[in-house]
């Protein structure tokens, strides 16, 4: 096996798809989202983190998270991402 043929198909792979389950933008959160709900076999949405929290802080603004916890993020200030 080629180790460098390896490594660098393995590169392109992750620079063509990035999935995240909180970043800067919703993409890569969407992503992880479908990503998750599949794997665990439960909704999860996408929300947007509320200004002034440490997330926000450290320039977040998407996050994932499971449907059985969406009224805690929603009271707390976040939104569903459109």
């Amino acid at each position: 096996m080629d180790h460098k043929h390896l490594a660098a198909t393995l590169k392109n792979q992750r620079d063509t798809l990035v999935v995240e389950p909180i970043h800067a933008t919703v993409e890569p959160v969407r992503a992880y989202a479908a990503q998750i709900a599949s794997a665990k076999g439960e909704v999860f949405s996408v929300v947007e983190i509320p200004e002034g929290s440490t997330a926000y802080g450290m320039g977040y603004r998407f996050a994932s998270i499971p449907d059985t916890e969406l009224d805690h993020y929603l009271t707390s200030g976040a939104r569903l991402a459109t």
